[in-house]
């Protein structure tokens, strides 16, 4: 008797994690910015609101987070998006803008750039300003 519940058991915990399909795949994708709104100079402790401009490709798409990527002065900014895999999208593109909050706390010059796409050769391209923070 002991076999059988072991058994029942075990039995159990293997359809429990078989996977399952309860609806539509989705990823996560870069989408380029096509337009900043960038300030020259910023002030150290304070937080500077940086409208960002983006085109999502179709229905299935929708904004996520920024893809922030900082390595010492320089930070690299694109779009994240959820693309939900789904088979019918409204195929009209759709612009709009996400607000990028930075604040600095050491003064000095910072570099931004921000993703833009690829170019013929596949090289990524970036919209690249400097920004003087005292």
């Amino acid at each position: 008797m002991k076999k059988i519940i072991y058994l029942f058991i075990l039995a159990a915990l293997f359809v429990s994690c078989t996977p399952k399909d309860d609806g539509p795949d989705a990823n996560f994708v870069i989408l380029p910015v096509t337009e900043v709104t960038f300030p020259t100079v910023f002030e150290t402790n304070v937080v500077t609101e940086i409208p960002v401009k983006y085109a999502l490709p179709n229905g299935c798409h929708w904004f996520y987070d920024f893809y922030y990527l900082k390595s010492e002065n320089t930070r690299t900014v694109g779009i994240v998006a959820v693309n939900s895999n789904e088979d019918i999208c409204t195929q009209g593109i759709t612009t709009a803008t996400q607000i990028l909050k930075f604040k600095p706390v050491l003064a000095g010059t910072y570099t931004f750039k921000f993703y833009k796409g690829k170019d013929a050769n596949g090289v990524d391209e970036f919209f690249e300003y400097e920004a003087i923070v005292n």
